[in-house]
């Protein structure tokens, strides 16, 4: 409000006075329409980002979807197909093989069909395992490791102690990861039976702190891990498991045995796609 009043010398009202109101605009930021014009748009932003972010994990949840369906269409084919294929041969291979008595009698062409098929029914059943993604997971990666040394060693007559949990958490894990970690446990596994002259092989899968870790040890001649060694592939298992940014620890001393720890850092479960 602007207000005038006049005065004597004295200071003294000596007249009417003047009242006039004065309007003072605020800046149009500072206005209630514009806050709540901000305060709508930045809702509607909050809405769309939101419903952009739901959209682009449901396009992601349905490409894993297609392709968990497609791996599990390859698995059954290649399982149905190709393995009942190699099971005839064989059958077929056993049919043609000469009846008589003694080693002489049998066709080394014929043995070497059978053998060959019987690896490429392994190998098979392999490559089923790594594309199934219903084993994508820490438990389908145990129950693998368990079966595989079973087989292995009681066909080569070797004692097997295997300490892998019945209760595995339920971690997912990518097929590439079990798969690439499976065949460095092959390769461990293969040196024993080319170079340990064991007679028993321990086996032992733990997860801890997001770490899957195998261990093989076994009961051979060992060797003196300070000096380098050739030629057994240890130097591939290191290598492998560097690769995947694990870590491939070797202990071993003459005449006491050889251990084999074979470590894997997981990524989290959601980096895993």
């Amino acid at each position: 409000m602007f207000e005038a009043q006049a005065a004597d010398e004295f200071g003294r009202a000596s007249g009417p006075s003047l009242r006039i109101p004065v309007h003072v605009l605020p800046p149009f930021f500072q206005t209630t329409g514009f806050k709540m014009a901000v305060a709508s748009v930045a809702l509607v932003l909050l809405l769309g980002l939101w419903r952009y972010r739901t959209w682009r994990e449901m396009q992601r949840l349905e490409r894993k979807h297609a392709i968990e369906q497609e791996r599990t269409r390859i698995a059954r084919d290649i399982h149905d197909e190709m393995g009942s294929r190699l099971t005839q041969i064989s059958i077929l291979a056993a049919q043609i093989q000469p009846k008589g008595v003694g080693a002489n009698s049998a066709n080394p062409a014929v043995t070497e069909i059978q053998n060959a098929a019987r690896d490429l029914v392994t190998s098979l059943d392999e490559i089923v395992w790594a594309v199934n993604p219903k084993l994508d997971t820490l438990e389908g990666l145990g129950n693998y490791v368990s079966h595989y040394t079973d087989t292995l060693l009681r066909s080569a007559g070797l004692r097997l102690r295997l300490d892998i949990p019945a209760l595995l958490p339920p971690r997912p894990i990518s097929s590439g990861i079990r798969h690439r970690f499976m065949l460095a446990v092959k390769e461990a596994l293969t040196n024993v039976l080319k170079h340990a002259a064991a007679s028993e092989v321990r086996v032992s899968l733990t997860f801890v702190d997001d770490a899957l870790e195998v261990t093989i040890g076994d009961d051979g001649a060992g060797f003196d891990a300070k000096q380098v060694v050739t030629g057994n592939g240890l130097d591939n298992l290191r290598q492998r498991l560097s690769e995947m940014g694990g870590a491939c620890t070797i202990e071993s001393a003459i005449g006491r045995g050889t251990s084999v720890r074979l470590r894997l850092p997981l990524p989290p479960e959601e980096a895993i796609t």
